[in-house]
């Protein structure tokens, strides 16, 4: 099977507009789960002596997976980033449930590598790798247009507030010029009308 014969992995939007329903569409525990059990069958049909082939959309399935992982990872560190005031701590549980899925993927892809290499496919994985990486580098650069647009609409509101504090601070100057003028000519017309009487 040549490389341009593999299935092609989804692709994953890079605006912001379209990354805004991933927050809610990347579920780990699914991706996990789905990566564990593509991985399962391709191992078991290439321990059988099956063709490659017969492995591909397994192999897609399971490295699509680990991308979307990779994507859930990124989210939560950037909105960690972005929420540094409201950051909650993860529980003890949560970080070590983590540690042992990534090890646990880690161990499967280096069984995966040894196998695909052993059996004369070492092409295949690295194309797999190669697309796992492109789908997280332009999740990735999504992700960085984004917070640039976020950048550019706080210091859009910064100088919004500023302006307003300015037209304030310039209002209640005039109010107070405006009256103190009034009370100087008040008080200086008082002073000639008083004059006037005596």
């Amino acid at each position: 099977m040549s490389i341009a014969e593999l299935p092609q992995a989804p692709r994953i939007p890079s605006t912001s507009a379209e990354t805004s329903h991933l927050k809610v569409s990347v579920d780990v525990d699914a991706a996990f789960a789905t990566a564990e059990d593509a991985m399962q069958k391709s191992m078991a049909l290439m321990t059988a002596g099956c063709d490659i082939q017969d492995c591909v959309p397994d192999l897609a399935r399971f490295f699509q997976a680990q991308g979307e992982i990779l994507i859930a990872v990124i989210q939560e560190k950037s909105e960690d980033a972005l929420n540094k005031k409201n950051k909650k701590s993860k529980k003890t549980e949560d970080e070590f449930i983590s540690l042992m899925r990534s090890k646990k993927l880690v161990q499967l892809e280096t069984d995966l590598k040894e196998l695909l290499i052993y059996t004369g496919n070492g092409v295949i994985y690295e194309e797999m790798v190669r697309r796992r990486s492109a789908i997280v580098e332009e999740f990735q650069k999504g992700r960085i247009e984004e917070f640039r647009e976020l950048e550019l609409e706080k210091i859009a509101q910064i100088r919004s507030k500023s302006k307003l504090k300015r037209q304030i601070a310039d209002s209640i100057t005039l109010l107070i010029g405006g009256g103190v003028i009034i009370a100087l000519i008040y008080g200086i017309g008082s002073m000639l009308w008083v004059a006037s009487i005596r």
